[in-house]
Formats: C-alpha cells, structure tokens, sequence
C-alpha cells in the first residue's frame, strides 16, 4: 500500500509509472488465503487502470466484485467499473470512426 500511496503522490510521470508497478507487483503477491486479499483485488485493479491496462482491470475488479459484493468499496467498484466499461466502448467506436474516417473523406482521383 505504501508504494501506491508514494505514486499517487509521485508528481514525475516516470517515477510514478515505476512505484504503480511495483505496487502492482506487490498486489499481486497477495494469496487467496491472506485477509487483505480482496483489498488488493481492489487495489490492484485501480493501479492497472491507471498505467493503462484496461482489460487486467476489468478483470481483477469482476473477481473483487464476487469477492466482496456488498461493501461501499463494491458499490465504488461497480461504479468504477461501469465508467470504464463505457469508456473502452467509446474508445473502440472512436477509433473506429477515426480508421473510416480516411475512406470517407477522400475522393477517387480522375
């Protein structure tokens, strides 16, 4: 925890990526088993948002999601998770619309 406390308020993008991965790293040691394990679930997936990995997010936040489904950290999660879930749907629709984009707009050449 003190590694992603240290990168959220780490203010040089570089050092910040290295402790989100540590601390990813560090999460992911956490056993089924350990007391803190869904708290790290949860933790986790919020760091693998932040660095970017959309869909390791989506995962760890389902697998916290039946985990601890009545929490007010599910409540968030679930939240959090939907924003995301239409986020990726935006961006896929997005980039899509930007690769026809070309097709759409040029002319045959005569």
């Amino acid at each position: 925890m003190t590694l992603a406390l240290r990168a959220d308020a780490e203010q040089n993008a570089e050092l910040k990526r290295s402790l989100e991965l540590q601390a990813i790293a560090h999460f992911a040691e956490v056993r089924p088993r350990d007391p803190v394990h869904a708290p790290a679930l949860y933790d986790r997936a919020i760091l693998l948002e932040d660095v970017g990995r959309h869909d390791e997010a989506l995962e760890l936040s389902r697998q916290y999601l039946a985990h601890d489904p009545a929490s007010v950290w599910s409540r968030a999660a679930r939240r959090g998770r939907t924003a995301l879930i239409r986020g990726r749907s935006a961006q896929r629709a997005g980039a899509a619309r930007d690769a026809a984009t070309p097709m759409l707009t040029s002319r045959p050449k005569s």
